[in-house]
């Protein structure tokens, strides 16, 4: 049985108060639930303090579920979406 992980707001360099680190809002997912992505790759767009930045898979995988939409804010640390990560020996279906 394959595990969902989750992509989480990570730390911003740059924002360092409190407040601004729980003032952060989503702009806009790259990826959409289904899509695969690679590690490293940006799948959401945030605006901190200091401006947009782009929130980068830990690893490679598959979106799952979306868990905060376009305009909601979010806190660093909290999760934004859940993903599959790969499984071996299993070929990836394209549709």
């Amino acid at each position: 049985m394959q595990l969902v992980k989750y992509i989480f707001l990570p730390e911003i360099p740059g924002v360092t108060s409190p407040t601004d680190k729980r003032n952060i809002k989503v702009v806009e997912w790259v990826k959409n639930e289904g899509d695969y992505f690679s590690k490293l790759e940006p799948v959401v767009y945030v605006k901190a303090s200091i401006g947009v930045v782009e929130v980068k898979a830990p690893e490679s995988g598959t979106l799952h579920k979306i868990l905060t939409h376009r305009g909601a804010r979010v806190r660093v640390g909290q999760p934004l979406a859940t993903f599959w990560p790969p499984t071996r020996g299993v070929v990836r279906r394209l549709f």
